[in-house]
């Protein structure tokens, strides 16, 4: 039956009432079935005193809610830590670890990060390591690290499963089952990659501008300054239609995520040059599957920054001539964050699990001319967003077959990435969701007033 509960996921809650994170704390449960609350519009505000009591809730359940909540980020929590806690509770050095702690070395003697071969981030990384380690020993920012990244995975997962289902347990086990089974968290935490952290962060920016615009742009500036994952999203998010109210909150976010990334950028600026460099010179790394690893397969090259300026030109127009929801150009701008990467690695896709859940979300609710095609619906879906969890494998393929074959089997998941969030945007209830759609009937909100 639908009650009143408490609702903890704040990101949700930026996704569905945009104007008034107030109301977010509280909400009304909508029946299974119903319209998914990350296509809804924006519901107006409690009117009257009688109107906001329904969203109250005795004093004596919100200890029960907390420690619920707590239970619920403890399980997945708990998943990863039990399938990689052999490499997250090690002390030795993962792969990724030894190359952030060679970068840090080498600034403090002076040199440049880029003398370590498998340093291929932004100096702010190695500098933040660097001032880290003379107040901790290596072992400490070490853990830190870990730390924080495995927190980040655990809120990806978490903040990809609401795009599947609203009730907050069944979220906790599929947010904890794909921990446990998903290839491309596993190949960033037994490497000690920081890929989810950084997604994370994008993420968070791109989900809360339009309540939280300072915060949002705050870590989406922080992300583009670690890991330069996000500027296509930051593109989108200035040229974007928004389908209701204006456009100061989304402004704002831009604004400050572009001057957190050249703040933060500002001390290392001398040494982008041999980032870009580094970076171009790696198209044929194993497990690769940019358009660069394409390219170079085909005997083509180009320049990174003509790749993105294309994919954004064409993500900008694409999300101009119509406007979305902010759901939609989450997906819009997820996907045109990995086409336009010049290297995309395992670990790269898990910013692209929100737009898998919401593309099965969608195949799976859809009505169909007969069970059949339903079910074929479903399978395709399915199949493609598999491959896009198992792109490395698609990479180790591409690098054993070279040629044109092994270019066609690199672009795949690239394709599907396209295929899936273009399905997942399209979504008639996350474009055109109206207010009278989502509105509770006077039955539903009885019955939450009486509980």
């Amino acid at each position: 039956p639908t009650q009143t509960h408490c609702f903890a996921e704040n990101t949700l809650c930026a996704l569905t009432h945009r104007a008034h994170p107030v109301r977010c704390s509280l909400r009304p449960a909508y029946p299974r079935g119903s319209v998914s609350m990350l296509s809804r519009s924006h519901t107006s505000p409690p009117t009257s005193s009688r109107e906001a009591g329904q969203l109250t809730r005795p004093a004596g359940s919100k200890a029960r809610c907390a420690l619920e909540r707590l239970a619920q980020r403890l399980l997945p929590l708990t998943a990863a830590i039990w399938c990689y806690g052999s490499s997250i509770l090690s002390t030795r050095a993962l792969p990724d670890d030894e190359a952030y702690r060679c970068a840090a070395r080498a600034l403090t003697r002076g040199e440049s990060p880029y003398v370590c071969e498998r340093y291929i981030y932004p100096p702010l990384l190695a500098q933040l390591e660097a001032a880290a380690a003379r107040g901790l020993s290596e072992t400490g920012v070490q853990g830190a690290m870990r730390a924080l990244n495995v927190g980040a995975s655990v809120w990806l997962a978490l903040f990809a499963v609401t795009f599947w289902t609203e009730d907050r347990w069944r979220r906790a086990l599929a947010a904890a089952a794909l921990l446990w089974w998903s290839p491309n968290f596993g190949d960033a935490l037994y490497n000690g990659n920081l890929g989810p952290l950084v997604c994370a962060l994008a993420l968070w920016g791109l989900s809360r501008w339009r309540v939280q615009p300072l915060a949002a742009g705050l870590m989406l500036g922080l992300s583009l300054a670690l890991k330069p994952l996000g500027p296509a999203a930051w593109l989108l998010l200035v040229g974007h239609r928004p389908e209701s109210g204006g456009r100061a909150p989304q402004l704002k976010a831009a604004a400050t995520a572009a001057i957190t990334a050249g703040v933060l950028s500002w001390p290392g600026r001398a040494l982008l040059p041999e980032l870009a460099a580094r970076v171009q010179g790696h198209p044929e790394a194993l497990h690769n599957v940019s358009l660069q690893r394409v390219a170079h397969l085909l005997g083509l090259s180009f320049a990174p920054h003509w790749q993105f300026l294309v994919v954004c030109a064409i993500a900008l127009l694409f999300v101009r001539r119509n406007p979305h929801s902010l759901a939609s150009l989450m997906h819009i701008g997820c996907a045109s964050v990995i086409v336009s990467q010049p290297i995309v690695w395992g670990h790269t896709m898990v910013i692209m699990y929100p737009t898998l859940a919401a593309a099965i979300t969608r195949a799976t609710r859809a009505a169909g001319s007969s069970p059949r095609e339903h079910l074929l619906r479903v399978m395709c879906v399915c199949l493609g967003c598999l491959c896009v969890a198992q792109c490395g494998m698609f990479g180790d393929l591409a690098y054993a077959i070279a040629g044109p074959w092994g270019a066609v089997v690199a672009a795949t998941p690239l394709g599907l990435t396209l295929v899936l969030a273009g399905y997942a945007a399209g979504d008639p209830r996350s474009l055109h969701g109206s207010a009278e759609q989502v509105r509770a009937p006077a039955r539903t909100r009885a019955e939450a007033r009486n509980d």
